[in-house]
């Protein structure tokens, strides 16, 4: 009905003695037309639609890669860092039992290369077993506390459900080696270590506390040190929004509280 208003329309208005289906053959070729001309606008539009998205995806995943090719550069830059830092420091505990206690030295320098094995060997790698990572920790501890003997009041303990875990390696080794590092002082009375890691489903707790001895202290300033700012580092990287670290330094004690969702 529509339509035959508009071709009753256009016969008056051009020819009013010409024929109904010559008007009506036109009105269908115009309508016809209009809709070609509009289809063939809103594929064009259509394609260069979804050219502008295939490019912005691209440039989304070139960003993206861009940006993980930087942070594992920047991760395998800060866990450079651990082997030397850790080996100095290592080969000064042997030092000292060398210099002290020649008995003792040989089972300080078989788990100075357990340590190091494990070092090198995890260094390589993006995850490592938590037994394993569990294990280190523990090699380390027993050969503070060979070198130290009765120097210190040290107390580590490790529980959980290891099985099947995984996480990256070199995590947390900075804060036992800072136990060591600033906990030690001439009166041992007051040298205190207390090292506790839980494992809790998929979550790692670790807590240390120890005192700092008087001579460690720096009054110009409570940073901490070039391990720890280096872990924390490396924990924005692999673990954002999954970890958790809370550090008090009273200038008495050093407490360290760090939860990290494996």
């Amino acid at each position: 009905m529509f339509f035959g208003y508009i071709i009753a329309e256009l016969q008056q208005y051009a020819d009013p003695s010409g024929s109904s289906e010559t008007y009506g053959a036109l009105l269908f070729m115009m309508i016809l037309y209009t809709g070609a001309r509009y289809f063939r606008i809103g594929t064009q539009q259509r394609m260069r639609i979804k050219e502008e998205e295939e490019k912005r995806i691209t440039a989304e995943i070139e960003l993206k890669e861009l940006e993980a090719k930087q942070s594992q550069a920047e991760l395998n830059l800060l866990k450079s860092q651990v082997n030397p830092h850790f080996l100095f420091n290592s080969l000064n505990s042997i030092y000292s039992l060398i210099l002290n206690n020649s008995e003792i030295s040989a089972d300080a320098v078989m788990k100075l290369s357990d340590l190091m094995r494990y070092l090198l060997e995890s260094s390589k790698k993006r995850k490592v077993l938590v037994k394993n990572e569990f294990e280190f920790l523990q090699n380390y501890i027993d050969l503070e506390t060979i070198r130290l003997g009765k120097k210190a009041r040290i107390s580590g303990s490790f529980k959980g459900d290891q099985s099947g875990k995984i996480i990256s390696p070199l995590l947390l080794i900075a804060f036992v080696e800072n136990c060591f590092k600033h906990g030690i002082g001439v009166n041992s009375k007051e040298n205190k270590i207390e090292i506790s890691i839980v494992l809790d489903e998929n979550t790692i707790y670790l807590k240390t506390i120890n005192n700092i001895a008087p001579q460690r202290i720096n009054p110009a300033t409570k940073k901490s040190g070039t391990g720890i700012e280096n872990v924390k580092k490396r924990l924005e990287l692999l673990y954002p929004e999954k970890h958790q670290l809370e550090i008090n330094n009273d200038e008495k004690e050093f407490v360290v509280n760090l939860s990290i969702e494996i």
